[in-house]
């Protein structure tokens, strides 16, 4: 075969758009810890990989706040027949009320198969879900490095390490 200019470009131009999608694909993995053999903590989950996974339900407990696309997650979750619940956490501050409702939440997650608590990185699911774990007993650096892999902003590790129960934030909204 007589190899062209022509053809050398043409080949080239070809290996490079074949390739493109490889360089620009995610393959990182998401963020997330089981904590319990039907509870996980995470980032956001693809909800239609875990109808899959678990059909005999799913409970969802979003932690994003509305700006971050929660309406949308909303409507698919429900159209899959997923129980979808959001209780919006902004930053890392830890507010009783809404460890209180995720542990209300939780009670009912006999009815599922899986329940799923995440939010954009899974850090603010690990901070609720360590925040239970010191209102039931546990010493807060235990929690923060058993969720080591799920907590990682410095931020968040902080405010887990200086959480009181009786001393937290209430939502004066």
């Amino acid at each position: 075969m007589k190899r062209s200019p022509a053809n050398f470009l043409i080949a080239c131009l070809l290996l490079g758009f074949a390739g493109a999608g490889q360089v620009q694909a995610d393959t990182s993995e998401k963020p997330s810890l089981d904590v319990a053999g039907d509870l996980t903590l995470s980032g956001p989950p693809d909800l239609e990989d875990l109808v899959l996974q678990y059909p005999r339900g799913l409970l969802i407990i979003d932690l994003r706040t509305s700006e971050e696309g929660v309406s949308e997650a909303r409507v698919q979750a429900e159209a899959l027949g997923i129980r979808y619940e959001n209780i919006p956490v902004a930053g890392p501050h830890i507010i009783s009320e809404q460890v209180e409702t995720l542990s209300q939440l939780l009670e009912e997650r006999d009815a599922y198969h899986q329940t799923v608590v995440h939010c954009r990185s899974g850090n603010r699911a690990g901070m609720l879900w360590g925040a239970l774990q010191i209102n039931a007993g546990a010493a807060n650096a235990d929690v923060v490095e058993s969720l080591a892999p799920i907590v990682t902003k410095a931020p968040v590790q902080k405010a887990l390490l200086d959480y009181s129960p009786e001393a937290a934030g209430h939502d004066d909204r």
